[in-house]
């Protein structure tokens, strides 16, 4: 389960083998994730990047940093933004998903709280474009780790008390690290047929049909989450393949495609992002200058929040 909070502390040490985010312009000192200028400008302009081309910045989200954070999700405005939090004690851990906000894609979240209505000891948040719809996994009744919904009426308001999933979506295994693509299909990951791979349930009756393996994106190693741009033609992967030069305990993979009705092709490690820590994405912007992801290259026992971004 890759975004799990026992999997980040098993993370490896980050250290020389990562470049710094001098090197990739970013400022590890700032305490800010807000945007540069030409990004700034590239969003008033309504560009869009190339996702074939490599992140030119990484910035630690330094303002929701906690504890232990993992899998951030955010609206399309990006002005909400839900993750993980592992908060680590004596008397034992707090698990809670948190949720913050911001009044504008260039500014700095405010403070982050507890999604009040979502229990503790829940995880691996994914919410809809709409942000009226968050995924997560707990413990259910049919594996050790099942999917589950939350809804609420506005963004305004609290989600309420979710309520697990129907169907074969579930299984005695566990499904974790669940995404919202942009045909509203659910992908996750999970075991259910040996290692950890990736699978797709696509929208069925207000419910979701059985999943398939997306095989495409899957490998005989562990694969941990996937987040695919919002045309649905790129997907980048988290996995602990070893066949495409591998740096970390998890790296993060491109793949694309021609159409929706294609599978993806090859996997090309996404090198400007990985190191010898642990790096898992998450969520990309609709403009794909922005992907949201967790590393653990400054805190080997969890993980942080980190934006990379490029310029159109």
């Amino acid at each position: 389960m890759g975004s799990r909070p026992a999997i980040l502390a098993l993370a490896l040490v980050s250290a020389c083998l990562f470049p710094s985010l001098d090197d990739l312009g970013g400022d590890a000192g700032s305490g800010d994730a807000a945007l540069d200028a030409p990004v700034e400008a590239a969003l008033d302009a309504g560009a869009v990047c190339d996702p074939s081309k490599p992140f030119t910045a990484i910035t630690p989200i330094t303002e929701l940093d906690i504890d232990d954070e993992y899998q951030p999700t955010l609206t399309s405005d990006e002005l909400e933004i839900w993750f993980g939090e592992t908060l680590h004690a004596d008397a034992g851990n707090t698990i809670e998903i948190m949720h913050a906000t911001r009044t504008s894609v260039g500014a700095k979240f405010g403070t982050p709280v507890v999604e009040a209505n979502i229990a503790p000891g829940d995880v691996d948040p994914a919410v809809s474009d709409d942000g009226l719809t968050l995924y997560y996994s707990k413990f259910g009744t049919v594996g050790n780790w099942d999917l589950f919904v939350a809804t609420r009426p506005d963004r305004a308001s609290a989600f309420g008390i979710g309520a697990q999933l129907a169907g074969a979506i579930q299984s005695t295994s566990a499904e974790t690290a669940s995404f919202v693509a942009f045909d509203g299909s659910l992908y996750f990951t999970s075991a259910r047929a040996g290692s950890n791979d990736v699978w797709r349930a696509a929208p069925e009756g207000g419910g979701f049909a059985a999943p398939l393996p997306v095989d495409a994106l899957s490998s005989p190693d562990e694969d941990d989450g996937i987040a695919l741009t919002h045309d649905g033609l790129w997907a980048y992967v988290t996995s602990k393949r070893t066949d495409l030069g591998s740096a970390g305990s998890d790296d993060i993979f491109l793949a694309h495609r021609a159409s929706t009705a294609d599978d993806f092709g090859a996997l090309a490690n996404e090198t400007e992002l990985n190191g010898s820590s642990a790096e898992r994405a998450h969520w990309i912007s609709w403009d794909d200058c922005r992907l949201y992801f967790e590393s653990t290259r400054n805190r080997p026992s969890g993980g942080s929040l980190y934006v990379a971004t490029k310029v159109p």
